[in-house]
């Protein structure tokens, strides 16, 4: 089985991803129970659309956010020592950070 960090190393800190393939992947991956937050496409569409930053969802289905992704997965079996960063590439490799401090 992979470790937590491992399945990480394949997402992006602004990457979106369709739920049911990634909580998929992730259980074949490392035997555990996905545990982050999911939106829907169209608040997520709406989310980008008000950041003003450009790109796009497609699809109907929910979606999870890779800086949450790891966030939440490092809040679950990561330490709990860590810095509070506001960008979501620094929160994803703060993420990795403390799940690579336990182990995991």
């Amino acid at each position: 089985m992979a470790k937590v960090s491992e399945f990480l190393n394949d997402l992006n800190s602004h990457g979106i991803y369709a739920n049911a393939a990634l909580a998929d992947d992730f259980r074949k991956s490392t035997g555990m129970e996905p545990c982050w937050p999911v939106h829907s496409a169209q608040a997520t569409a709406q989310a980008i659309a008000a950041r003003g930053l450009g790109g796009e969802v497609n699809g109907n289905g929910s979606v999870a956010w890779g800086y949450e992704v790891a966030n939440s997965l490092a809040d679950k079996y990561g330490s709990q020592e860590f810095v509070q960063l506001s960008g979501r590439g620094s929160q994803f490799r703060e993420a990795l950070r403390r799940l690579i401090a336990t182990g995991n």
